[in-house]
């Protein structure tokens, strides 16, 4: 199976913060549509992403992803509020096997939604290194 083109409504390789009344929508209809792309390929630097609050969409995929680029970089995100919805809420994505992305995910608040699956999560390359903490989020799965 080819992959289709990769759409997204935010892309970038560093911190982010989502703060206030804010949609990020993406309608795409492609196998790989993000709301949110963040990468990373330094194994020194760490990423943060925290989401306060706002609607976070994807129509036919992931609506977060964090997509390990290079050897072992670390990604923390933290949902603290908003609502996250996609086919998964959220994504880990190791380029290939030797991109071992390390993921610190810590729910607050919020509310994640996963429309067409049992998964919170999708684990792209079965990456073992992601640590999940719930402190008091709505997890809403198919």
């Amino acid at each position: 199976m080819g992959w289709n083109a990769c759409t997204y409504v935010i892309a970038g390789n560093g911190d982010l913060v989502i703060d206030g009344a804010i949609a990020i929508i993406n309608k795409g209809e492609t196998d790989m549509s993000y709301a949110i792309d963040i990468r990373n390929a330094s194994s020194t630097k760490e990423v943060n992403v925290t989401i306060n609050s706002g609607y976070i969409y994807s129509k036919e995929y992931n609506a977060i992803r964090l997509f390990a680029t290079g050897s072992q970089p670390t990604f923390n995100l933290n949902i603290n509020g908003g609502v996250i919805e996609g086919n998964r809420a959220l994504m880990v994505h190791d380029g290939n096997d030797t991109n071992d992305g390390i993921y610190n995910i810590t729910l607050n608040g919020g509310t994640l939604i996963s429309s067409s699956s049992t998964d919170l999560i999708k684990k792209f390359q079965n990456n073992e290194n992601v640590k999940l903490l719930n402190n008091g989020a709505t997890v809403v799965t198919k």
